[in-house]
C-alpha cells in the first residue's frame, strides 16, 4: 500500500490548508463589514481597484454575475461613497468607475494586508518555494475556471 494520499485526500488537506491560511492572517486583513461592504460588493470593489478602465460589462464577465447585478452593487457603492460613476468625455454611453473616498480607504487597507502577507512570505520562504506555490495555485485556480 502506497503512503501517497489519495487524489481526494490532497484535495481534502488543500482545502483545509486554505483555511487555515485564512485563519492565520485574518487578524491582519480588512473585513469587508468594516468598511459596510457585502461579499460581493467587495468582490466589485476589488475588481475596479485593480482595474480602473474597467466597465460595467467586464465585470458582470469577470464575476459570472448579471450586468443587473453589478447594476444593483454599483448603485449600491456609489450611494455609500465606495466609488463614483461618471460618463466617458470620449463616449457617453460608457460609464467610467473610479474609487470614492471610501473606497479609496478600502483599497489602502487591503494594499496594507498584502504588502504585510507578501513581506511574511518573503521573510519564510525561498524564491523557488514561492515560485513553486504560485504554479501550484495557478493549476488549481484552472481547474475552477469556467469556460466561456
Amino acid at each position: 500500500m502506497s503512503d501517497q494520499p489519495s487524489a481526494r485526500e490532497s484535495a481534502m488537506q488543500i482545502n483545509q490548508l486554505i483555511v487555515d491560511l485564512w485563519l492565520a492572517t485574518e487578524g491582519q486583513a480588512p473585513r469587508p463589514e468594516d468598511f459596510e461592504l457585502t461579499g460581493q460588493q467587495h468582490a466589485v470593489l476589488e475588481q475596479i481597484a485593480a482595474d480602473p478602465s474597467i466597465t460595467p460589462g467586464l465585470l458582470a464577465d469577470r464575476l459570472g454575475v448579471s450586468k443587473g447585478a453589478i447594476s444593483q452593487h454599483l448603485t449600491a457603492l456609489e450611494s455609500s461613497g465606495h466609488i463614483t460613476r461618471t460618463r466617458s468625455p470620449q463616449d457617453g454611453r460608457v460609464q467610467v468607475l473610479q474609487l470614492g473616498r471610501r473606497g479609496e480607504e478600502y483599497r489602502e487597507s487591503m494594499n496594507r494586508y498584502e504588502q504585510y502577507m507578501a513581506d511574511t512570505a518573503i521573510e519564510k520562504l525561498s524564491a523557488a518555494d514561492l515560485a513553486e506555490i504560485v504554479a501550484a495555485l495557478r493549476k488549481l485556480k484552472s481547474a475552477f475556471a469556467t469556460e466561456g
